[in-house]
């Protein structure tokens, strides 16, 4: 066994967000330090944190199923601007966590700071609301997990191919209530996905998790790790992504295929 240790540095406790309306509900980081950072894995560079926000139904399906709500973690090349970003095939990484509806005692923790902001984004009228600190890294799932990476679009028009997707395999869970919460907002309709996508010959890498690969929420300070391994017939592809190839049909993109709409 051939092993790499990839390193995602993240440091996503304690941001300083100002959340707004907009048809995906949007938290966007507010400078008053220096942004967290992710890299490694299928990244080549850093990328600094932008925002965060939602779509329910989830935009991806992992081995053929979808989820009721997906997170998107929007970063950015650093040293760009956004507009220079869109027109990079490599200007974006966006960060994909799944969410599942349950009770139980440890459901809702992950969005108990973002739910009561909920509620004033309802209603387009407000904008945006007041400059909050969020603990993101709630947004991760505790448990030891991979992901998935594979090179596509935003899912929002003009649909660039800018982005390095990483979506990661194990989702976090809410409460009934919370997602009610969202499906209540005003998106101009029930909800706010766009519809899989045909693969288009595109590759999905998985990375490994038989050798004890975590992404972890962390305290404050301190560094978000992933551990990925690789058998050594992949080790001539890491230029390339962490991972194994897969086939992506019905894993990550299903069989369905829809225009990039504008979604009103």
């Amino acid at each position: 066994m051939f092993a790499i240790f990839v390193l995602f540095v993240i440091s996503l406790a304690d941001l300083t967000l100002q959340a707004e309306w907009t048809y995906n509900l949007k938290w966007s980081g507010v400078a008053d330090g220096p942004a967290p950072i992710l890299q490694g894995g299928p990244l080549r560079g850093n990328y600094t944190f932008l925002q965060f926000h939602f779509h329910w139904l989830s935009e991806h399906a992992i081995d053929g199923m979808k989820y009721p709500l997906e997170v998107h973690m929007v970063h950015i090349k650093t040293g760009l601007t956004l507009d220079e970003a869109l027109l990079r095939s490599d200007g974006l990484a966006v960060v994909g966590v799944m969410f599942m509806v349950r009770n139980g005692y440890d459901s809702g923790r992950a969005l108990e700071e973002i739910i009561p902001m909920v509620p004033y984004l309802g209603d387009s009228s407000q904008n945006k609301t007041e400059v909050q600190r969020i603990d993101v890294s709630r947004l991760l799932s505790h448990q030891p997990q991979s992901y998935y990476t594979y090179h596509g679009s935003l899912t929002t028009p003009m649909c660039q191919e800018v982005v390095t997707w990483i979506v990661m395999d194990k989702p976090v869970y809410i409460t009934p209530e919370q997602y009610k919460m969202f499906t209540k907002v005003d998106v101009g309709g029930d909800f706010n996905y766009r519809s899989l996508q045909h693969p288009n010959g595109r590759v999905v890498y998985r990375s490994i998790a038989s050798c004890a690969s975590i992404l972890l929420p962390t305290f404050p300070g301190t560094l978000l790790s992933l551990l990925s391994c690789l058998s050594t017939t992949l080790a001539a592809g890491v230029n390339k992504g962490i991972g194994t190839v897969l086939n992506v049909k019905r894993k990550i993109f299903g069989d369905t295929a829809k225009k990039c709409i504008k979604l009103n």
